[in-house]
């Protein structure tokens, strides 16, 4: 099995190692497992409306206070039990993340590539400092990671980023902002015998990453290449489709790519990596 299904019916998340033809697979099954998780609470309220019946006719034949209480407490309790149960709502568009970046890095692997990847189908913040006021949460709910076709591991990392602020007006009420941007991080660690020093072509090419403009406002909170990655941080600053945050790493990659082919000719040009 390619991911962890204990772990996505208890926990939510999608945790597994496979191809992406694999994974991708898997990923189609989400959408059973969540209708079968909605049956638990429906079957157990079903239960308890059939315990509240059958212990208030035996209440009624045999006049017993007991079985009054029992007719009571226990459907309660059954329904609350129920209340734990079930998935809750999940949130396909980041489902539908993730079937996009594996289908585009299935482009760019072997078949047999297999690639390690977490997906959070429910949100869960983390407190965390931020300049000012207010009350900062971040969500990293998406990570994938593995090889491509020329040697280079990529690892890349979702992260919603939250901020609440509250302000009183005038009239005494107080009212609530938030606002959600979303942390896109690509890391492509390459094989420098393949390369070079990419951080010497990355000093000649301007302006590299240019995300789509499907994408939205996007600002580019760190570029890092060294003689062995390159690393970036793109900060989406609403909260885009599926396609569009796919849009953002894409343009990442594509500059990434830009410099390592840059590279690439200067190694084949001298016959030696840098």
């Amino acid at each position: 099995m390619a991911f962890d299904q204990r772990k996505l019916e208890k926990e939510f998340v999608f945790a597994g190692k496979g191809t992406a033809a694999e994974l991708l697979t898997e990923l189609d099954q989400i959408a059973a497992l969540e209708k079968k998780g909605a049956l638990k609470p429906r079957r157990v309220r079903q239960a308890a409306l059939a315990v509240f019946m059958i212990l208030s006719v035996v209440w009624v034949k045999l006049d017993n206070p007991l079985m009054l209480v029992l007719a009571i407490v226990v459907p309660i309790g059954l329904f609350i039990y129920s209340l734990f149960l079930g998935w809750g709502p999940v949130l396909h568009p980041r489902v539908e993340l993730l079937k996009l970046a594996l289908n585009a890095l299935n482009q760019d692997a072997g078949k047999k590539t297999r690639f390690d990847v977490m997906l959070r189908l429910q949100e869960k913040t983390e407190s965390v400092k931020g300049p000012g006021t207010g009350i900062y949460t971040r969500d990293s709910w998406l990570t994938l990671s593995g090889r491509l076709g020329d040697g280079t591991v990529i690892s890349e990392a979702y992260i919603d980023l939250l901020r609440e602020r509250s302000k009183r007006g005038r009239s005494g009420k107080t009212k609530y902002k938030k606002r959600r941007q979303t942390m896109v991080r690509v890391q492509l660690d390459y094989d420098r015998e393949r390369y070079g020093d990419a951080s010497v072509a990355a000093a000649r090419v301007q302006a590299p990453f240019r995300p789509s403009t499907a994408a939205g406002p996007v600002l580019y909170k760190a570029v890092q290449t060294t003689d062995r990655m390159i690393a970036v941080k793109a900060l989406v600053q609403e909260s885009p489709a599926p396609t569009n945050l796919h849009a953002v790493t894409e343009g990442v990659l594509l500059g990434a790519y830009r410099i390592l082919n840059l590279a690439r000719r200067g190694v084949v040009a001298t016959g030696r990596a840098s």
